[in-house]
């Protein structure tokens, strides 16, 4: 399955987000990119739990939080940034504790 959401300033095109998701319908990752330039920001996702999650379906809460489009809480995320020649920038890291802050 598979979301696009794209933002716009005075009708011009400043970014485009693709979310990816898994056959349980939980976030696999997430793509930032940007029209004008080949800069792009990748979270990936992983490590589901079995239970619910609680802010699944809170339409405020899924356009700030990644985490509220999944069905399950995920326990770990990576991050990526990947410059104009492709070439990997930054790599971060959390842990579910982490994630509260996010």
């Amino acid at each position: 399955m598979l979301k696009g959401e794209y933002s716009y300033v005075d009708e011009q095109l400043k970014s485009q987000k693709t979310f990816y998701f898994n056959s349980a319908k939980n976030l696999d990752s997430l793509v930032v990119s940007y029209p004008n330039s080949a800069f792009k920001a990748v979270q990936i996702f992983r490590d589901y739990d079995t239970k619910p999650n609680k802010i699944k379906g809170f339409m405020v809460l899924e356009e700030f939080l990644p985490r509220a489009l999944s069905t399950n809480n995920y326990l770990r995320k990576n991050t990526v940034s990947i410059s104009e020649t492709g070439e990997r920038v930054q790599t971060g890291r959390a842990t579910c504790a982490e994630q509260l802050f996010y």
